[in-house]
This record gives C-alpha cells, sequence and structure tokens, in this order.
C-alpha cells in the first residue's frame, strides 16, 4: 500500500513538474543577437500539451499568418481540430488575444527565407554540425513576414512529423 501511494504521489509530482523539466521550445528561435517570442500558446498546459503532442507526432492545429496592422500587432489564424480562430499578437505587450474584427488594412510584406535563416538557429538537433542544414526544413517557406516599423520578423516553424508554431524575432 505505501508503495502505491509512493509511486502515484511520485508520479503526479513528476507530471506537474514535467514542463519545468523538459520545456517546449519551438522547432526554430532566434540566434543570441535577436529576441525570440512565442506567440503560440506557451502556457504551462499549453507546453505540456505541446510535447505530448510532439512525442505522439500529432498536428493538432495549423497556423496561417493575415498580416500586420500599423501598431504592430500580427493577425493570424489557428485551424485546430476543423475549428478556425483569429487571433492578434501584441508584441510589445506579449499577449494573444481572439479578434473578433480583422482590419481590413492589413501589410503582408514578406521577408526572405534566405536572411531569415541567417538569423534563428534549429533548437535540439544533435549532432550540432547538422543545425544549418536543419533550418530550411523546419521553416514553412514564403510564410514570414516583416512588420511595417521592421522591427519585427513573424514566421511559421514546424516539426518534421508535428506540431506548429508561430515565432516573432526582432533585435
Amino acid at each position: 500500500m505505501k508503495k502505491t501511494v509512493a509511486l502515484i504521489t511520485f508520479l503526479v509530482v513528476f507530471f506537474a513538474l514535467s514542463p519545468l523539466l523538459f520545456p517546449y521550445n519551438p522547432p526554430l528561435e532566434a540566434i543570441k543577437s535577436y529576441e525570440t517570442h512565442h506567440v503560440t500558446d506557451t502556457t504551462y498546459f499549453g507546453n505540456l500539451t505541446k510535447n505530448l503532442q510532439d512525442l505522439k507526432e500529432e498536428v493538432p492545429c495549423t497556423y496561417t499568418i493575415l498580416g500586420w496592422d500599423q501598431d504592430d500587432s500580427l493577425y493570424y489564424q489557428s485551424v485546430c481540430k476543423g475549428f478556425p480562430k483569429t487571433y492578434v499578437y501584441s508584441p510589445t505587450a506579449g499577449t494573444n488575444s481572439l479578434s473578433q474584427k480583422i482590419p481590413e488594412e492589413l501589410t503582408e510584406d514578406a521577408y526572405p527565407d534566405g536572411q531569415l535563416l541567417e538569423m534563428v538557429r534549429a533548437t535540439g538537433v544533435r549532432p550540432q554540425k547538422h543545425e544549418p542544414y536543419t533550418r530550411p526544413i523546419l521553416l514553412m517557406d514564403g510564410k514570414a513576414t516583416i512588420s511595417p516599423t521592421g522591427k519585427y520578423i513573424a514566421f511559421i516553424t514546424k516539426r518534421l512529423y508535428s506540431v506548429q508554431d508561430i515565432v516573432l524575432i526582432s533585435q
């Protein structure tokens, strides 16, 4: 009986601490001279969920970048389990919120993939010598956009067989 209680206690504590012990990181993040902003779900339970989805090689959500408003807020669409939702992400506040209305004048200025790949690194690639070759695989081509002020670059990155994320980088 004591062994069962101890095992259950251990499992509960391990499960509760797992997002802290094994944090989720998007496949591509900014190099040291830039800052990474995680747009898609980075809450405590969101990280736990994404780690589990990555282990199971699930693609629970797909994302489309809709564009930027004049205040450097990013609008994007999420389709999870067949249900589309539109969000607005404010990089200055670091917050996501559902958007009831999409502004008519969003900018979608493309940012060249080649330049972006010099500003990011692939997380968790071993051996390290293969990291530069995996970056193009983890970037969804033609999805990078730059904000109207040029301060932020948004792109969609994906694991090989599972989770997608929207990431912003800034200098």
